[in-house]
């Protein structure tokens, strides 16, 4: 697995012991963590237009956060968020718009119409980009995100003048990167696959980023990528072999020698799975509140897939967005979208 190499020094995450900054005392603030694919963007942004004196960074232990963090700076309570000019906005698409737009620097989006045209459409697809590709683990992986992968490289052929997908480097680069960079490690560790192979301008762009130390300071390590992919979408796969029994022609064994009474233990033994899960399905709820609670809930739901889900009368959870719907007594028959991160 390749390394990171030399990385820039960064301050310790906040957590729950720790005292605030001095809150909206003229200071521009970028609150992130240090993981999180969505803080990442704006991090990247903020690195690449030279803002590292102009905004400081404030990195949150999403595991251990801050209260003062909800209760003072940002209601949301995920990241990113930017204080500037006494006020905190939110959401990271917007906010790499906002940095380029507010502050000095190197613009990173083009005046070209025709550039501008095709990066309003790429930024309008980035959500189905890494839906598709969450949605492919699902599956044959390999095959499934074969035509994400395709959709960047074919992107990547529209502009001739630089390597970047609006030729010169974007917003647009900033918004897919890193989504496409944990799906190129995931890939290459876990399924022995590399994206890149027969696409050359994918190479070529991963290769001209890996060059800019706006990104690559921003870099998670890999190891910490493939090992939580690895403990959320291939937990109770490694723990539980499938052993599938014709109720109508039961073999006599399985009475005699593994259950006696002879019936499909598929709900007691599954049940106690669940059980034994619940903690970790309740930290997984609370730790997509670092990006859009509404996308990254929905991989956690993927557990639940075919089993009816009635939500307790103190919760109703409901949005529109995608299409998604989620209320009191709300059957989960059919499979739910993944689109979150893994990180």
């Amino acid at each position: 697995m390749a390394s990171l190499g030399v990385q820039a020094v960064h301050p310790p995450p906040l957590t729950s012991t720790s005292d605030p900054p001095p809150l909206f005392d003229g200071t521009t603030r970028l609150y992130i963590s240090y993981s999180c694919p969505y803080a990442q963007r704006v991090w990247i942004a903020r690195n690449f237009k030279g803002l590292k004196d102009k905004i400081n960074l404030v990195p949150i232990n999403l595991q251990d956060r801050p209260a003062w963090y909800k209760e003072k700076v940002y209601p949301e309570n995920k990241v990113p968020s930017l204080e500037h000019n006494g006020k905190v906005l939110g959401e990271s698409l917007d906010l790499i718009k906002y940095v380029d737009e507010n502050f000095e620097g190197t613009p990173l989006f083009p005046r070209d119409p025709a550039k501008k045209e095709f990066g309003e459409q790429l930024i309008s697809h980035v959500d189905t980009f890494s839906r598709d590709l969450f949605v492919s683990l699902k599956g044959d992986a390999v095959q499934q995100a074969s035509p994400a992968f395709e959709y960047l490289e074919n992107a990547l052929g529209k502009f001739d003048d630089g390597p970047f997908l609006l030729g010169q480097f974007s917003l647009v680069d900033i918004a897919y990167i890193p989504f496409a960079e944990r799906f190129q490690i995931v890939f290459a560790e876990v399924f022995k696959h590399d994206i890149t192979e027969g696409r050359p301008k994918l190479a070529t762009w991963f290769e001209e980023l890996n060059k800019l130390n706006a990104y690559t300071e921003t870099r998670v390590d890999p190891q910490e990528i493939v090992d939580l992919f690895k403990k959320r979408f291939l937990g109770l796969q490694d723990k539980m072999k499938l052993v599938p029994i014709d109720l109508q022609n039961r073999p006599a064994w399985y009475k005699e020698k593994v259950y006696p009474e002879n019936k499909d233990p598929t709900k007691n033994e599954f049940g106690e799975h669940l059980i034994s899960h619940v903690d970790t399905f309740n930290k997984d709820l609370n730790y997509s509140l670092k990006g859009d609670p509404v996308q990254w809930i929905l991989p956690i739901f993927h557990l639940l897939k075919d089993i009816k889900l009635s939500l307790p009368s103190c919760s109703n959870v409901t949005s529109q967005k995608e299409g998604l719907n989620l209320q009191h007594g709300l059957s989960l028959n059919s499979d739910p979208w993944i689109v979150a991160g893994f990180l």
